[in-house]
């Protein structure tokens, strides 16, 4: 069977013909804008799923289709979908890194925090590693501290995958940065991969360097290397006395909660608090 490129125009029988099992599906996989809207015209269903329960819209979105995503949703089709592991297409829109997409389907009423998923959106975001997405779905109301059932909460996939700015983006957010997933923090996961950009982060956001995995391990005593400068500094933190300054945030922004953290700007504090408050300086 050939390949059909985005740009290949094929009549609705064609395209019938040439894939008899979900021929719009296809064309929403291709990216193939005018076979999608004449597909839908001759009367195929934008709400047809195949085996795993995907839907034409699933396949847009995985693939960042956003013109195609648009015209299904045009015609109908139903945003919070699901499939068989309960992905719905802002799940696969997050998985593909595509902001456009995302802004397209929650303002059609995707929900950010879909209930029984393997994974939400958040995570998917975390893990492409991609920053504008995560902060859509923060300002979205997406559940910071969710499990999911691979990594644990979107701080530790982000942390896992080495994106640092999404790692920034969690932790000003309000994300909890001594959450467990099998008495692992995001800090163990940091120390497992070598990761020093985000121990970092972690550690200025009040990860516990003590805290101890199900073998009783802390962070240090995962490390690969017990030479590196993520070694020292693990071994500083641990030696060290939190200043008062950084208690006092550390405890102020814990108390407001992470639902409010952005409501802190209403407060009509200093600059130099609020910078403070909000991890703009140390």
């Amino acid at each position: 069977m050939s390949t059909i490129t985005t740009t290949e125009f094929l009549t609705v029988y064609e395209w019938t013909q040439r894939f008899s099992k979900y021929p719009l599906h296809r064309a929403a996989e291709f990216g193939n804008l005018k076979a999608v809207r004449s597909l839908l015209e001759a009367g195929h269903s934008p709400n047809e799923s195949n085996y795993d329960c995907l839907t034409p819209l699933h396949e847009a979105c995985v693939r960042g289709h956003v013109e195609c995503a648009r015209v299904l949703i045009e015609y109908g089709a139903q945003v919070n979908a699901s499939c068989i592991e309960g992905s719905t297409p802002l799940c696969d829109a997050c998985a593909a890194g595509s902001a456009e997409t995302v802004c397209l389907l929650m303002k059609h009423g995707a929900v950010v925090n879909p209930p029984l998923v393997l994974t939400t959106p958040l995570h998917e975001a975390a893990l492409r590693g991609d920053v504008e997405c995560v902060q859509l779905l923060i300002k979205a109301g997406a559940r910071l501290d969710a499990m999911d059932c691979h990594f644990g909460t979107p701080l530790h996939a982000a942390t896992f995958m080495q994106n640092t700015l999404c790692v920034k983006a969690l932790l000003l957010a309000g994300a909890n940065v001594n959450a467990t997933k099998i008495h692992q923090t995001p800090l163990h996961l940091a120390a497992v991969n070598d990761f020093s950009d985000a121990g970092k982060l972690l550690l200025q956001f009040g990860a516990n360097p003590f805290a101890t995995d199900n073998q009783g391990r802390t962070p240090r005593e995962l490390l690969p290397n017990s030479m590196g400068t993520f070694y020292e500094q693990l071994k500083a933190w641990e030696n060290s006395t939190r200043s008062l300054q950084d208690l006092c945030r550390y405890r102020i922004r814990s108390r407001i909660g992470s639902s409010r953290l952005h409501q802190t700007k209403l407060l009509g504090l200093p600059t130099s608090i609020l910078a403070f408050l909000e991890h703009t300086y140390d």
